[in-house]
């Protein structure tokens, strides 16, 4: 404003020119400035989205493998209890019907493989796997267990949280799906001693005694009425 002013502008004059434009390019940057804030914003929105799709991501892998792994346990189970009912049911005979004494060792064999086998078939060739993946649906959807029941989240991203359910919710409705439950929380954790309480005595009592000094197998125990090396 001072270079391009007339010969014979007054100094007001220049001032008062050069604090317009002051202005005006104030007044253009302004919008720019905004948009950096908005567009900075956005982008941290969509990181913290981007994490919680993770964290979604990663509870569910985490729940399938604790599901499956019940799952197969049950079966085993199964597999074990129609195994010695039967076994069960042939010694009665053996004994009762039969009256050819009790099962042997040497007999045992005879009666396991048959079993172990028809298990491993029944896995190789037929429909276990459908039956547990269907037990470990039932268990993820139905059961009550802590992997199931909403993670603990740290409060700064409730927000975010509860904008990214709205807009997946807003896309199921879309296509005429349920609107999907909450799979995180942000309410105040347990504390440290309400852990501890609710875990196994052992536990406790190794928590609790931390500072007990356990006698080493390479240390000699002392009788301690005379303080010397017990025999």
């Amino acid at each position: 404003g001072l270079c391009n002013a007339p010969p014979n502008a007054s100094f007001g004059h220049v001032i008062v020119r050069g604090s317009l434009m002051g202005q005006y390019f104030s007044s253009f940057r302004g919008p720019y400035a905004q948009t950096a804030v908005e567009a900075r914003e956005s982008v941290e929105a969509l990181i913290l989205k981007e994490r919680l799709v993770q964290l979604r991501a990663a509870k569910y892998q985490r729940d399938v493998q604790i599901a499956t792994k019940i799952a197969q346990t049950r079966d085993v189970v199964h597999f074990m209890a129609g195994f010695y009912v039967t076994l069960a049911v042939a010694q009665v005979v053996k004994m009762r019907v039969l009256r050819t004494g009790p099962i042997t060792i040497g007999q045992f064999p005879f009666y396991l493989v048959p079993f172990t086998l028809t298990y491993n078939l029944d896995l190789a060739y037929g429909t276990k796997i459908e039956r547990l993946n269907r037990e470990v649906k039932e268990i993820i959807r139905n059961e009550k267990h802590w992997f199931n029941e909403p993670m603990s989240l740290p409060p700064y991203l409730e927000v975010s949280y509860r904008q990214l359910q709205t807009e997946m919710n807003a896309k199921l409705a879309l296509v005429g799906r349920p609107p999907e439950r909450d799979w995180a929380s942000f309410d105040t954790p347990m504390t440290d001693e309400e852990v501890l309480d609710l875990s196994y005595p052992v536990t406790k009592f190794l928590q609790q005694n931390q500072g007990f000094n356990w006698p080493h197998s390479n240390q000699q125990l002392c009788d301690p009425i005379c303080d010397e090396p017990a025999v």
